[in-house]
């Protein structure tokens, strides 16, 4: 599996993006695996140099392969957690690093991003990722990116989605099924994100609009560096950070603001 992929980064340059729109992926790649597999390649080389290069390189795939939404859900919900599998020893040696982040939310958010229209839904199954190794969890929780820039539409979510969830949101809806890591909403403008579970620490940070809605507890720092938008946790919530607007409720047999 590997030396093939090796020969498709050698015969196309590592990504050939001057292909036609039309001409379909799987002419390109065997299956939209191969689309997962490059994606893995180019991460833990380090060719990524910020989370907004993974999501540019998203878009970049949609537009030179023409996928659509049910086509990106098949690549998350069945080729994903397989493609994992293939990369295993390379990730557990890549989270050896204290300092490594995985974008691989924001490359979803960038191959759905510029086709996703109001109505339209996409579903993610993550109750399956990262199988065979669920230990490297937490270190595959920093970053990940899921519903950056999300703007129209609704992302769906099933299972544990990661942190930075719906950074930068600019509207649209997503909805998580599971429990979030850190930073939800980070510098999230207008939407609505809500999570039947619980949610990490720093919850809205850098928040300037729209709302968060937490269905179960959320961590230390809720809502810190706050400018504006509303958070509402029926949980419990470990702590509210030092906000400079907003507004944040907490369910106690009626919504009272926290002050």
């Amino acid at each position: 599996m590997r030396n093939i992929i090796r020969d498709l980064i050698e015969s196309h340059g590592l990504f050939d993006f001057e292909v036609s729109r039309d001409r379909h992926v799987k002419q390109n790649f065997e299956g939209l695996g191969e689309i997962i597999s490059f994606f893995f390649m180019k991460e833990l080389s380090d060719e990524f140099s910020n989370p907004h290069s993974a999501f540019q390189y998203g878009r970049k795939v949609q537009k030179s392969y023409g996928l659509g939404l049910a086509e990106i859900e098949e690549m998350a919900n069945i080729h994903l957690p397989a493609k994992v599998l293939d990369f295993e020893g390379e990730i557990k040696m890549k989270i050896e690093d204290e300092f490594f982040d995985s974008y691989l939310g924001y490359f979803f958010s960038g191959v759905y991003h510029d086709i996703m229209d109001k109505g339209d839904v996409i579903t993610i199954d993550l109750r399956r990722f990262p199988p065979g190794f669920p230990h490297l969890r937490y270190r595959l929780g920093n970053k990940w990116g899921f519903g950056y820039r999300h703007r129209k539409g609704e992302l769906r979510i099933i299972g544990y989605s990661g942190g930075y969830l719906g950074q930068e949101m600019m509207g649209g809806r997503i909805e998580v099924v599971g429990r979030v890591s850190d930073r939800t909403g980070y510098r999230m403008v207008d939407g609505v994100i809500r999570i039947i579970g619980s949610c990490g620490w720093r919850t809205g940070d850098e928040m300037r609009g729209g709302r968060i809605i937490i269905e179960g507890d959320a961590g230390e720092w809720t809502g810190i560096n706050m400018y504006g938008g509303e958070i509402r946790v029926r949980g419990e919530i470990k702590s509210i950070g030092k906000r400079h607007g907003g507004r944040i409720f907490h369910w106690r047999e009626e919504w009272r603001e926290m002050f």
